[in-house]
């Protein structure tokens, strides 16, 4: 059988719109060679399994949800900053869950599936080493587990916020997308105060020492 190299991205598009229309559950390559005018043995192919085309459909996901962190990342350079960039990416996946309530779903389903439970970890930890390692510049003397613990729930908390706001009325989840903003500045502040009194122990520290 001659490989197609287009044929992963034409499956991936089918699988796209069965996860859209339907479920993840109902991502399987039956149904997306069907939808794609293709035969099973040639979509095997592309794909060992139903898991796999799964996994790469999710792995789409994950990478577009990256890109749009990186963007939100430029040009940073205080945590001022970062807190106005946070705020405007927050702004953002409202938006677009309020726009398309079919991604809303999926991005629920992802999450949720115990399938891919340790995949969406995995992607979570590399989204916030991004974080991290932006804000280890701007917060040089934060110990490191205060600050990974905080930037790993801040990115849980700003999916669930953005999600659940956009499934309320206009009024409601405009509330509630406020609310959540100032949490982050308040968040940020905290650090920014933790990364301040460890500054200062540690200089009096060098003191004494002296």
């Amino acid at each position: 059988m001659t490989h197609r190299p287009d044929l992963a991205d034409i499956l991936l598009q089918a699988a796209e719109r069965l996860v859209r229309e339907r479920s993840l559950s109902a991502v399987t390559l039956d149904a997306a060679a069907n939808l794609a005018g293709v035969g099973v043995e040639e979509a095997r192919a592309a794909f060992a399994d139903d898991g796999a085309l799964r996994r790469n459909l999710v792995q789409f996901y994950h990478a577009a949800n990256r890109e749009v962190l990186a963007f939100a990342l430029r040009d940073v350079d205080t945590v001022e900053d970062f807190v106005r960039q946070a705020q405007h990416a927050v702004e953002n996946y409202y938006q677009i869950f309020q726009r398309d309530p079919d991604m809303r779903d999926v991005w629920t389903e992802i999450l949720t599936d115990r399938e891919m439970r340790n995949y969406n970890v995995v992607q979570v930890t590399e989204n916030a080493g991004l974080v991290c390692l932006l804000l280890r510049e701007l917060l040089p003397h934060l110990p490191e587990a205060e600050l990974t613990a905080t930037v790993e729930l801040m990115i849980h908390m700003t999916d669930v916020a953005a999600r659940w706001a956009a499934a309320r009325d206009a009024d409601k989840g405009r509330a509630m997308l406020d609310a959540f903003c100032r949490l982050i500045s308040l968040m940020a502040g905290d650090l920014l105060r933790l990364d301040h009194e460890r500054a200062f122990a540690d200089a009096s520290s060098s003191r004494q020492s002296a």
